[in-house]
């Protein structure tokens, strides 16, 4: 998936495409006059009952929105949107929560908690914060009662129970001889916690459960890697690397076995 505008006057679109990068649709975005320039949108595949939904959100003050659209329609389902002047929610990164939930790092209020919208039926609802000890996290992900954030301007990785809030560890300053500098994550089904170390060109494994270091896959030369993935079907991990060619934004994958 994909989600850009054509040019500076051009209406914000969301292109639709398949793992094996055939375009299936293409649909026009609900307007923002700052989301959808790159760095502050994320796009979020969910099912609900059963059904296909993209989730994408915008924490600015002017929105402070999740839009959930019907896949592979591009329907709007439901919008959850704070209200005018509030603090508080203004959703940042998602991931998929407990029972097909939705997790948002808040950037409002104090910007340390991770909030959940649930489906009811009918549209999302906000039904839960979780405290974190991240200011303002770049990333988060959910996976076996836990809720992982992370945040490369101060080199930390934290974990916390989704239940209670208590923090079940943190990794703070250099892993592996390094500074890290975190940028997104993912867990496979050994419990192992996968987190791109972007600058470094590497991908840091972790034990979940403590955030004992395991290993690092050294990816040197590639660029900086802004995310990854697990893949259940023929067990693999994705990892996406961002990059500058001709001024213009690519997106490379890479997998790895």
């Amino acid at each position: 998936m994909l989600c850009g505008k054509t040019s500076e006057d051009a209406t914000p679109v969301i292109h639709h495409y398949s793992h094996q990068g055939e375009l299936i649709n293409t649909w026009p975005a609900l307007p923002c006059p700052k989301v959808h320039e790159g760095e502050n949108n994320f796009l979020l595949e969910i099912f609900i009952d059963n059904k296909q939904y993209l989730a994408t959100q915008c924490h600015h003050d002017e929105c402070k929105e999740i839009i959930l659209y019907s896949l592979p329609s591009g329907d709007v389902t439901s919008v959850y949107r704070g209200k005018p002047g509030e603090k508080a929610v203004k959703p940042w990164a998602m991931c998929i929560g407990p029972d097909n939930s939705v997790l948002a790092i808040d950037m409002g209020g104090d910007g340390k908690s991770v909030v959940e919208f649930t489906w009811n039926g009918t549209k999302l609802v906000l039904t839960k914060s979780i405290p974190t000890e991240i200011d303002q996290a770049f990333s988060v992900h959910y996976s076996e009662g836990r809720v992982f954030t992370c945040q490369w301007p101060e080199e930390v990785i934290c974990a916390v129970d989704y239940t209670s809030g208590e923090t079940l560890w943190k990794v703070q300053g250099k892993v592996h001889g390094k500074p890290c500098y975190p940028h997104g994550m993912c867990t496979d089904t050994q419990g192992r916690l996968y987190v791109a170390d972007g600058e470094n060109e590497r991908v840091l494994v972790l034990q979940a459960s403590t955030g004992r270091f395991i290993q690092e896959i050294d990816m040197k030369g590639v660029g900086t890697i802004v995310g990854v993935a697990w893949s259940e079907t023929q067990p693999h991990l994705v990892v996406w690397v961002q990059n500058w060619e001709d001024e213009k934004e690519k997106i490379r994958y890479f997998r790895i076995t």
